[in-house]
């Protein structure tokens, strides 16, 4: 989403915004703000803090992990996209599978769903690719990182 509309990613750490974040904002006039992710990975303290340097407006998109994380964005975001979706695992040891896998994302308007390498897709992952009508897919990382079977359950 961030890549199809144009938006910086700016990175945070859970209780404290970073100088680089906070020098982003102000120098660049960032009035508006989604965070992605819920308080227990962007504390309220965090939301609050950006106002100290010119942010008016936020709104958080959050599921109760990251795997229902990366559904709510793409839910929250289902106009941009057409019925292709990208997916790469979700584990820590993976994940720069899926920030590779980004950019050919941003490009085709597809949103980047992670995958439970342990249990492939959740419910709401399952939804949102039976009402986007997903007939491609494509899946970054290996099958050490998303099984054929896992790489399957979003669209079964």
């Amino acid at each position: 989403m961030a890549g199809i509309k144009g938006y910086p990613i700016l990175f945070t750490d859970k209780k404290s915004l970073p100088a680089a974040t906070s020098s982003f904002l102000t120098k660049n006039g960032i009035t508006d703000v989604i965070v992605v992710g819920g308080k227990g990975v962007v504390s309220a303290a965090v939301v609050n803090k950006l106002r100290d340097y010119g942010v008016t407006s936020t709104r958080r998109i959050a599921g109760t992990d990251r795997y229902e994380t990366s559904a709510a964005v793409a839910k929250q975001y289902a106009s941009l996209f057409g019925h292709y979706a990208a997916e790469a695992s979700g584990a820590d040891e993976h994940f720069a599978d899926a920030l590779a896998g980004d950019v050919l994302a941003a490009k085709l308007k597809m949103p980047m769903i992670l995958i439970s390498p342990y249990v492939g897709a959740t419910a709401s992952e399952k939804q949102y690719a039976k009402n986007q009508k997903i007939g491609c897919l494509y899946v970054f990382g290996g099958p050490a990182s998303v099984s054929d079977a896992n790489a399957k359950s979003l669209t079964k």
